[in-house]
C-alpha cells in the first residue's frame, strides 16, 4: 500500500509540475509575442512579409514569411522593408532590400542581394517599416494557401458538418419527426486571414 501510495503521490506531483511548466511557457511565449511581434495593424512595432521575387536571395526567397521590427535608427548592411514613396512610381508598395549607404533623414540607398543594380527609390525614416529580425523558410506560401477562398469554404464547411453532427449525437435517440433542424450559423474566417494583416513584398 505504500509503494502505491509513493507511486500516486509522484503522480500526482508530476501533473502539478507539467501544469505550472505549460502555464509558465505560455506566458513567456504571450509576452514575447507582446514585445517583439505584435503587427503593427494591432498597435505593435512588428510587420509580417510575405516575400515575393528573387531579389533577396538566397537570403529570402519567394514564399518566405519575414518578420520585421521597426526601430529608432538603420545602418549600413542591414536588410529593410520600405514602403515606396507615394510621389514615386509604385508608391506605397512594400520592398524588403538591403541597405548599402545613405541615411534616413536625406534617403536611404537600397539594394536587393541578387540585383546588379541599386533601387531607383529613396526611402526616408518614415517609409521604413522595420529591419528584418527573423523569417520562417515557406511559412508566406502556407499562409497565402490558408487564405485562399477555397480553402475558407472548404473549412467553413466542416464546421458547419462538424457542428449538425454534434447537434444530432446530443439529441440521441430522438427521432427524425421529433428533431428540429439545426439552425444556421455563420462562419467566419480567423482573425490571421483579415486581408491587409500581410503585406507583400515585390
Amino acid at each position: 500500500m505504500a509503494v502505491k501510495s509513493r507511486a500516486a503521490t509522484w503522480r500526482l506531483r508530476s501533473r502539478r509540475a507539467l501544469t505550472v511548466a505549460s502555464r509558465l511557457l505560455m506566458a513567456a511565449v504571450v509576452v514575447g509575442w507582446s514585445m517583439f511581434l505584435h503587427p503593427s495593424k494591432l498597435g505593435g512595432q512588428a510587420e509580417y512579409v510575405i516575400v515575393s521575387g528573387r531579389s533577396m536571395e538566397p537570403v529570402l526567397r519567394t514564399g518566405d514569411l519575414a518578420i520585421v521590427r521597426r526601430q529608432a535608427s538603420y545602418a549600413t548592411g542591414q536588410v529593410v522593408a520600405y514602403r515606396i514613396p507615394e510621389a514615386d512610381v509604385g508608391g506605397g508598395m512594400l520592398v524588403i532590400h538591403r541597405i548599402i549607404g545613405g541615411t534616413t533623414a536625406d534617403g536611404l540607398l537600397l539594394q536587393g542581394d541578387n540585383r546588379d543594380h541599386p533601387d531607383m527609390w529613396r526611402p526616408r525614416g518614415d517609409d521604413v517599416v522595420g529591419t528584418l529580425r527573423w523569417h520562417i523558410p515557406h511559412a508566406g506560401t502556407v499562409l497565402v494557401l490558408l487564405r485562399s477562398p477555397l480553402v475558407v469554404a472548404v473549412a467553413a464547411g466542416l464546421t458547419a458538418f462538424w457542428l449538425v453532427a454534434m447537434r444530432g449525437k446530443a439529441a440521441g435517440g430522438r427521432g427524425p419527426a421529433d428533431s428540429e433542424p439545426a439552425p444556421w450559423v455563420p462562419i467566419r474566417p480567423p482573425s490571421a486571414m483579415v486581408p491587409g494583416f500581410f503585406s507583400c513584398h515585390r
